[in-house]
C-alpha cells in the first residue's frame, strides 16, 4: 500500500493486489473472507488468536488487517498498538479496520 496516494474507490486489480489478514475467532472470520473473495482479493491470510495473528503479520506484511475489537481470543486494541510500534515500516503502515458487534458507546472505547 506504500505509495498508493488516490482516496478514490478501488477496482477490483487494485483489490486483488493487497495482501489481507482477518484475525476474528468466530463465525464473522469467515463471512469477511468471503466478502473480501466477492470484491476481488485473492491473498487473504486468517487467524483465529492473537500469536497466530502476530506471526501471519511478520511473515506475510499484510497491507490490510481486519480485526476483532475484543477478546476473548482476540485483542483488536493490543495488536493494533502491537502493529504501530513495530520496527519494520511495512508492518507499521498496515491499514486496521476493527470490528465489533457491540453497541454500547461504554463497551467500544478503548
Amino acid at each position: 500500500m506504500t505509495g498508493r496516494t488516490s482516496v478514490g474507490p478501488m477496482n477490483r486489480k487494485q483489490i486483488a493486489s493487497l495482501r489481507f489478514l482477518v484475525a476474528e475467532s468466530g463465525d464473522m472470520q469467515q463471512v469477511l473472507r468471503r466478502l473480501l473473495v466477492d470484491l476481488g482479493a485473492s491473498r487473504i491470510g486468517l487467524a483465529r488468536a492473537d500469536d497466530e495473528a502476530r506471526r501471519r503479520i511478520l511473515t506475510d506484511k499484510p497491507d490490510v488487517v481486519i480485526v476483532a475489537h475484543r477478546p476473548p481470543v482476540i485483542d483488536g486494541i493490543a495488536l493494533t498498538r502491537w502493529i504501530r510500534a513495530a520496527a519494520a515500516p511495512a508492518i507499521q503502515e498496515a491499514a486496521v479496520i476493527m470490528t465489533t458487534a457491540q453497541t454500547e458507546p461504554a463497551q467500544v472505547r478503548a
